[in-house]
């Protein structure tokens, strides 16, 4: 049995429980599983938390260098802070792809993990 918990994936599907009723919404994208109940995980993106079944996983991906809301800085520019404010996975270069806000306007550019570098304060 392969631990869930913490990993990252692609779910195709996912049941979704809105006034008291389960919805079915296809290509729901990536994921990251927070919480393991039986048959269910509850899992987080940038659209909220939802419960989903094991057997909607279509493939777990590495853990992600940066996650959305991250303060990181691009490695060309380390003076300017800029925020995560979306990622993808990219599944013919197999790796990460984040778009990121400079004071709130989102750059069209793709960045990558080498592309960035994290914020301390």
């Amino acid at each position: 049995m392969i631990k869930l918990l913490s990993k990252w994936f692609f779910n195709t599907w996912i049941k979704r429980k809105f006034l008291n009723k389960w919805f079915i919404t296809n290509n729901f994208g990536l994921v990251e599983c927070i919480q393991v109940q039986g048959e269910y995980l509850t899992v987080k993106n940038k659209k909220g938390t939802f419960q989903v079944r094991k057997e909607s996983i279509s493939k777990i991906l590495p853990t992600p260098k940066f996650k959305i809301g991250d303060m990181v800085y691009e490695l060309n520019k380390p003076n300017i802070k800029v925020i995560v404010s979306d990622m993808f996975w990219h599944f013919k270069r197999k790796k990460y792809v984040y778009y990121v806000d400079i004071n709130g306007k989102r750059k069209s550019k793709w960045l990558y993990d080498k592309d960035l570098i994290v914020f301390y304060d």
